[in-house]
């Protein structure tokens, strides 16, 4: 196992045993260090690269660790040398605004092995703008969505009908966790909003997902003052996708699971076991004026789902108990 770590200004690849492989130099001197945001790290990702090829997202700052992030791809052979690197200086206009960055690094996802693209996501560093681009070996983009919120998340579905992209965070412009499924790798979008309003980017690619999703914040999440919850974790397998939703402060496990057919079609939706006892301590702190027991969710929650046939539509999900436990 290789692994990457930043140190001032260079990267250190070291094997499992510790031994150093190489060490990069930042091309212009940009610092990485403790305040840049956590670093990505993809190996081999691409199907004719070399087996010790790294792909590396990381914020750098300049002249400091004080500095502004900026985030940026580093591709780099096994011997060090730095084949190319990528940042986004790109300006987006959403309503009356323009968001010109600068645009830092929320993820990097390799869909599978020896694919040919990988995924990487970066959002404003201050505003709510997000940009996920589909990116080629050389760095070329292959496909892009443009979403009025950050996205921290990516996966990868196939289907009988060609894979599907999943892309999760959370939408401003509805104040909640969300999901997008786009239609394919290769696909340039953006989300459904009210045209007219704050959050339509104007000259953005005009394609749709095939399905939006917001999951509106619990009552634990409003209760607890924060200003939405977000998506933080998709998971795949044969029996579906898995979608993690944080409804409590980042760190803690206050969390719901929304479980989607192969389809698409809204399963259950799964409160983490720390979501009932978290609803009672805020009842006592007289934050909820209703108890976990008479608890609406407990039976079901609703969630905003749009798809180009059939616009936005309320949809009740069951709640579910968490596998192998009865709930509190």
């Amino acid at each position: 196992m290789v692994t990457v770590t930043p140190e001032g200004d260079r990267l250190v690849a070291r094997a499992g045993d510790g031994e150093v492989l190489c060490t990069v130099e930042h091309p212009s001197g940009r610092f990485f260090g403790p305040v840049a945001k956590r670093p990505h790290t993809a190996f081999s990702p691409w199907p004719e690269g070399e087996h010790d090829d790294i792909l590396f997202a990381a914020n750098t700052v300049e002249g400091g660790p004080m500095g502004t992030p900026m985030g940026e791809l580093f591709y780099l052979s096994g011997s060090g040398e730095v084949l190319w690197t990528r940042s986004v200086d790109e300006s987006l206009r959403f309503g009356e605004r323009e968001y010109p960055g600068p645009w830092v690094s929320s993820f990097l996802y390799s869909p599978r092995p020896a694919s040919d693209v990988v995924i990487w996501g970066v959002h404003d560093g201050t505003w709510w703008p997000s940009l996920t681009m589909v990116l080629m070996e050389d760095g070329s983009v292959a496909g892009k969505f443009v979403d009025s919120g950050w996205i921290l998340s990516a996966g990868l579905f196939p289907t009988p009908d060609g894979d599907r992209v999943l892309l999760g965070g959370i939408s401003n412009s509805r104040a909640g966790a969300m999901l997008a499924v786009l239609p394919g790798l290769r696909f340039f979008g953006r989300p459904p909003e009210v045209e007219g309003s704050a959050f339509v980017c104007d000259l953005c690619p005009d394609g749709q997902p095939r399905m939006y999703v917001v999951f509106p914040p619990t009552h634990v999440n409003v209760a607890s003052g924060l200003p939405y919850n977000q998506t933080t974790h998709i998971d795949m397998s044969i029996a579906g996708a898995s979608v993690t939703v944080q409804e409590g402060p980042i760190g803690t496990d206050f969390r719901w699971v929304y479980d989607f057919s192969p389809d698409f079609e809204l399963l259950r939706a799964t409160p983490g076991d720390s979501y009932w006892p978290l609803h009672q301590l805020l009842e006592m702190e007289g934050k909820l004026d209703h108890s976990a027991e008479d608890c609406p969710e407990r039976e079901s929650v609703e969630v905003l789902v749009w798809t180009p046939e059939g616009g936005w539509n309320a949809t009740p999900t069951k709640t579910g108990a968490a596998p192998g436990r009865d709930e509190v």
